[in-house]
């Protein structure tokens, strides 16, 4: 890609081609037949040699990203009303799941603008 040329324009461009590409490789099965070609040898030794030195300043570089991506998510446990907790392994706790869940559901089909 050329960076002169705006990359989200040009990636909504490119939608019916990856749809396609991902279905024909679906269909031959390529992912698995990857996985096995390359082996854990190769997995193992790009992790170590490669990713080592590049997961700190990955992290550090991604954590503005980051911090914007879960703020929604962050804010919407945040202001999440739980009801009373019970006793320790009293049923009753998963309604706390649920409206953590609930909560986080929302917030994302709120960023959907569903």
């Amino acid at each position: 890609m050329n960076p002169r040329t705006p990359w989200a324009g040009a990636a909504a461009a490119a939608e019916p081609a990856y749809e396609m590409g991902v279905t024909q490789a679906i269909a031959k099965k390529k992912f698995g037949k990857g996985v096995k070609a390359a082996g854990d040898e190769k997995w193992t030794r790009g992790a170590v040699d490669k990713g080592t030195a590049r997961w700190g300043p990955g992290v550090a570089l991604a954590e503005p990203d980051y911090r914007s991506g879960f703020a929604p998510y962050r804010d919407a446990i945040e202001r999440a009303v739980l009801p009373p907790r019970y006793a320790r392994r009293d049923p009753r706790n998963l309604m706390r799941v649920k409206a953590v869940v609930d909560a986080l559901v929302a917030a994302k089909e709120a960023r959907l603008g569903r």
